[in-house]
């Protein structure tokens, strides 16, 4: 499943996981030392999120 992450800034990534799993990994990045977390998106191209960039997560099966 892939989800759909929307920044701050209106800018929109799909992620190949599920959107459960890309809050899980936020939170984590956002309680931790890290203030950044690294994604693979649908089209493989890893990509870096702040947690505190992100406005939005939303599962979306029809981009699998």
């Amino acid at each position: 499943m892939a989800s759909k992450v929307r920044l701050a800034d209106g800018r929109e990534i799909t992620v190949a996981l599920p959107g459960k799993k890309v809050i899980d990994m936020l939170e984590q990045a956002a309680t931790g030392s890290e203030s950044f977390t690294r994604f693979n998106t649908a089209t493989s191209t890893r990509v870096w999120i702040n947690p505190t960039h992100v406005a939005a997560v939303e599962d979306r099966p029809d981009l699998d």
